[in-house]
């Protein structure tokens, strides 16, 4: 199905390598102490963009969002403040 969607949508087979480099970075990101906010964050956009291209039901997409936003939200202490 990926397939067929990334081609509809004009981008070569090569995004999915991409794509698939990205969620794995953001999942080692969520298990490194003090970078899960940003591995959450990673995942959330991807989470975002799958939504958007998606052909069929975005709600497994959605779900996931929800769950990595709500990861990304209770670890915003992990945020550099501005000095």
């Amino acid at each position: 199905m990926m397939v067929a969607t990334l081609d509809a949508v004009g981008f070569g087979q090569w995004f999915r390598y991409v794509i698939g480099a990205i969620e794995v970075a953001g999942a080692i990101l969520l298990f490194v102490l003090g970078e899960a906010f940003y591995g959450a964050t990673l995942l959330a956009v991807t989470m975002i963009g799958a939504s958007v291209l998606i052909g069929g039901s975005p709600l497994p997409a959605v779900i996931l969002l929800a769950i990595t936003a709500t990861i990304a939200w209770s670890n915003k202490e992990q945020i550099p403040t501005a000095i």
